[in-house]
Order: structure tokens, then C-alpha cells, then sequence
């Protein structure tokens, strides 16, 4: 460990990557390579996108689910409240999609900034120099854990998908 707190460069270089701003992005990077952090930078920052895809998915199949049933009569929930909760799992679901397709953006802006730009004394490119895919990396995590929760999810979310599935289907080709 070099000592340095991961989580400080993270925000230079992610406030750059929200806003879609290469200039920025490609200023933070060249600093974290000089100071010799880019790549745990590019990892924690992959790491963190990563670890939101499951979790937000996690919470937009199981969330919507749990607050929907509460105050349901004993033995099984309304046509009412089926409704209700149907529309909220797939407001969530598109919520999750927007985030993932911004998320990726983000790390195109990321991937295209460490293609382009050069190690000044190994004329590497950044993506050479911190050894990671970015987009690999992101578009594996995203689809793990599609694999993951659509193999646990409730068999009433798992029913709605079903139901609907061409709207499910348009839901995961719209993130590509």
C-alpha cells in the first residue's frame, strides 16, 4: 500500500467522468499517472461502478416488492395493490436501465480518455499503462448480475417479467 487514501483521487477524476467532460478526465488521469496512483485510481473508480450495478438492481427487483404487500390482507394482496407494485417494479427497472446507460457513458468517456492519451516517458498509452478494460469490465459486471438476480428474484417479480417479457427484453437491449 503506497499510503495514499484511495478514495481521495476519486473525485477529480469522477466529477469529471459525470459530466462527460474528456478535458477534465484526461487532466485528472495524467495527474494520478505522474503521482504513480492511476491505477488504483481506474480500479476503485471501476470497483465503484461496478458494485452499484448488482446493488441497485438488487434493491429495483426486491424494494418495490416488499413496500407494495405492506397492509395487504392476510392471505395474499389485492388486484390494487398487484398493480401498484408491477408499475413500481418496472419504474424501477427503467430507473436502473438510465443508470446503467449513464454509467456506461461514463466509462466510454473513461476508456476513450486512457486510449488517447500517453505515458510521457513510455509513450504507453494510460489504457496500457493502468492494464485494465474499462468497458470489458463494466459491461461483464453489468451482465453478471443480470445472471445473478433474474436467477434469485421473488417468483412475483419473476411472474412480471415473464408477462411482459417483450417489455423486459426491450428494457436490457435498450442498455447497448
Amino acid at each position: 500500500s503506497s499510503g495514499i487514501n484511495a478514495e481521495w483521487p476519486l473525485r477529480p477524476g469522477t466529477q469529471g467522468l459525470s459530466s462527460f467532460n474528456q478535458n477534465q478526465t484526461s487532466t485528472a488521469l495524467q495527474v494520478f499517472n505522474s503521482i504513480g496512483t492511476l491505477q488504483l485510481v481506474v480500479s476503485k473508480t471501476l470497483q465503484s461502478k461496478c458494485g452499484s450495478v448488482e446493488q441497485n438492481l438488487k434493491s429495483a427487483l426486491s424494494g418495490s416488492y416488499e413496500q407494495s404487500y405492506n397492509g395487504a390482507a392476510p392471505g395474499g394482496a389485492n388486484i390494487g395493490n398487484t398493480t401498484a407494485w408491477r408499475a413500481s417494479l418496472w419504474t424501477s427497472l427503467d430507473k436502473w436501465s438510465n443508470n446503467i446507460s449513464s454509467q456506461y457513458n461514463q466509462i466510454h468517456v473513461l476508456h476513450r480518455t486512457l486510449v488517447r492519451r500517453r505515458d510521457a516517458s513510455s509513450q504507453k498509452t494510460l489504457l496500457e499503462e493502468c492494464n485494465v478494460t474499462p468497458i470489458q469490465t463494466y459491461v461483464s459486471a453489468v451482465s453478471s448480475a443480470l445472471q445473478q438476480e433474474l436467477r434469485n428474484v421473488n417468483s412475483s417479480a419473476k411472474q412480471a417479467l415473464n408477462m411482459e417479457y417483450p417489455k423486459a427484453l426491450r428494457l436490457v437491449v435498450s442498455l447497448w
